[in-house]
């Protein structure tokens, strides 16, 4: 196991698919031997374990499974915590130039200032012309949406 800081939480169903296991046999085990607060807690709607819980299920495994079993991409995202609350994301916003009108009334294609071209998400894009500037910000998926209204006028806010 690799060496981690005691707050490290693991998801539960990533636990079982790395070790080979059945999501319903590692729940049956948190429910007979693992203490709620201890060893595991709710992220938002899925169970995680601490260190001392997926460490206990390791040591019940037999010796040939639980052995140098390396759990680091089961570790709950940076920006979850525990109970549910999740910590506040800032959505990175950019300033965009529209590039093209794409067939799609629903996007649109931008530029920004490094000559990048990304596509954005609108409502309409019935009224933006080429060479408008916008704002649109990046969500967690990595699509860009605009941040505010759409024109009202052709070519203008």
């Amino acid at each position: 196991m690799s060496t981690t800081t005691p707050e490290t939480l693991y998801l539960e169903a990533a636990v079982a698919d790395r070790l080979g296991l059945t999501r319903e046999y590692v729940r049956h085990y948190r429910a007979q031997n693992l203490a709620e607060k201890k060893d595991w807690c709710l992220v938002g709607r899925a169970v995680a374990l601490t260190e001392t819980g997926a460490q206990a299920l390791l040591a019940h495994l037999p010796a040939a499974a639980g052995a140098a079993v390396d759990l680091s991409g089961c570790e709950v995202p940076a920006g979850e915590k525990k109970n549910g609350a999740a910590a506040p994301v800032a959505a990175a916003t950019l300033d965009l130039k529209v590039f093209k009108i794409l067939p799609n009334p629903r996007f649109l294609l931008a530029i920004d200032a490094a000559g990048t071209r990304l596509q954005v998400a609108v409502k309409s894009s019935e009224n933006f012309r080429p060479g408008m500037t916008l704002r649109a910000k990046k969500d967690s998926r990595g699509h860009f949406t605009l941040e505010g209204r759409t024109p009202r006028y052709p070519g203008r806010y």
